[in-house]
């Protein structure tokens, strides 16, 4: 094998190196995004669900509702 082979298969394998570099920081960064909108975007629906539920179990249930 003569230089220039070399070099054209060590570039070639760091092309194919980057490349699923750059796909496993994609799908890294997707699941982050994922991540995101269920902490951040679903949580409040949650914590309203919840309240709900703690409200219902309170006060439907035979609990004297405070006056605000």
């Amino acid at each position: 094998m003569d230089n220039k082979s070399v070099q054209a298969k060590l570039a070639e394998e760091k092309r194919i190196n980057d490349l699923i570099a750059m796909q496993a920081l994609e799908r890294d960064l997707r699941n982050f995004q994922i991540m995101e909108e269920i902490h951040f975007i679903k949580m409040p629906f949650w914590k309203k669900r919840e309240r709900r539920m703690m409200e219902w179990l309170t006060y439907e249930k035979g609990g004297i509702r405070p006056k605000k």
